[in-house]
């Protein structure tokens, strides 16, 4: 009997695999092309319209940074803008005894990082206190406003300094500094206290050696000298200037009147142990001013008032009540009335006559005249 082995094969299937064909692919990078095509455009302008901003508050930054290595360090310390270059320079004044005006490039790390973006530039920086931050006068006429606005816009345009002028050692300082300055555009020093001068960074995607108009974006960086901060807002436009109503009002930051130190008076008193004591409170003006009878006490200014803080502390004691007791003294009744009183009560009473008699003697024993 023979057996016959059959070789069975189990049947494989092939897994099936998901692709793409070419033409969906092709398909789907025409469409990606079209949408980056209308989308470009939108998000070209998004950031054209944050490249302001951004370099503004990297200036902004950087201001903040210098102020505060110069207070750290003890040292004056500069943001400084090299002819035809986009981005300052920070320096340090390292030795302002034997060497004024000698000035070290800082490497801080803070210092490598670009504070403008692309094509932001910083146009122009105006010393000085801006004209809208003065404050002036409601009387003063438009006149005035104009030339004062004129003066100023002349002293910015013919601004010429190097760092000895603003340090106040001309002589030294100033042949001492090598460093290339820009007229239009000059340094910005930080004390050691962290004050500075005023200035106002004007910051567009105009070169300094161009023209700007006022219809131009751009954004000012205004330094406070008196306390080396910076704040970023919008241009000042001539039709902003031209506004009364723009300007900080003299009026309202002068003090309201006040009553005259002459005129103030302070009366203390005390009682025998030197205790303060209130007189209004110990003479019963407080409250409703309810007096005896139940009228009225007499306030200030109606006839018949008189000051407890004007009358002698002799006479105001007098007029005190006792202490304890919250009211004036009643009137005590005599001996006699109450004498009468008892008697009355005795003859209602059913009491003989030995205990009405005890209760005589005992009311003479303990009278007061006793």
């Amino acid at each position: 009997m023979g057996f016959r082995l059959h070789s069975m094969q189990t049947p494989r299937r092939a897994a099936a695999r998901a692709a793409f064909t070419l033409l969906e692919l092709l398909i789907v990078l025409s469409l990606l092309v079209v949408l980056s095509f209308f989308a470009w455009p939108m998000m070209e302008s998004q950031i054209t319209a944050a490249k302001l901003p951004e370099s503004a508050a990297r200036i902004r930054e950087t201001l903040y940074m210098t102020r505060s290595a110069a207070m750290l360090e003890h040292r004056r310390h500069r943001v400084r803008f090299a002819p035809n270059e986009q981005q300052p320079t920070v320096e340090i004044e390292i030795d302002p005894l034997y060497q004024p005006g000698v000035w070290t490039l800082v490497t801080y790390p803070w210092t490598k990082e670009p504070m403008l973006l692309d094509d932001a530039e910083v146009h122009e920086i105006q010393p000085g206190r801006p004209v809208y931050l003065k404050p002036v006068s409601e009387t003063e006429d438009a006149d005035s406003k104009a030339a004062k606005e004129e003066t100023q816009r002349d002293a910015s345009l013919e601004f010429q300094v190097t760092q000895g002028e603003q340090i106040g050692s001309v002589s030294i300082a100033s042949g001492n500094d090598e460093a290339e300055l820009d007229e239009k555009r000059p340094p910005i020093v930080f004390e050691t206290d962290g004050s500075s001068d005023w200035a106002t960074i004007i910051i567009s995607e105009v070169r300094p050696d161009e023209a700007l108009e006022e219809e131009t974006p751009q954004l000012w960086v205004v330094l406070d000298g008196r306390t080396g901060l910076a704040n970023v807002r919008e241009q000042v436009t001539q039709e902003q200037l031209a506004d009364p109503e723009f300007y900080i009002q003299k009026e309202k930051l002068e003090l309201p009147e006040t009553t005259s130190p002459d005129d103030l008076s302070l009366t203390i008193s005390t009682d025998e142990q030197g205790q303060l004591i209130d007189p209004a409170a110990a003479a019963g003006l407080i409250g409703d001013q309810q007096g005896l009878g139940g009228q009225s006490l007499p306030g200030p200014g109606q006839p018949g008032f008189v000051d407890p803080n004007a009358m002698p502390q002799d006479q105001l004691a007098g007029q005190l009540p006792p202490e304890g007791d919250s009211a004036l003294p009643a009137e005590q009744p005599s001996e006699q009335q109450l004498l009468d009183d008892l008697e009355k009560e005795l003859a209602e009473s059913d009491l003989s006559e030995e205990e009405k008699e005890e209760i005589r003697k005992n009311f003479q024993s303990n009278s007061p005249a006793k």
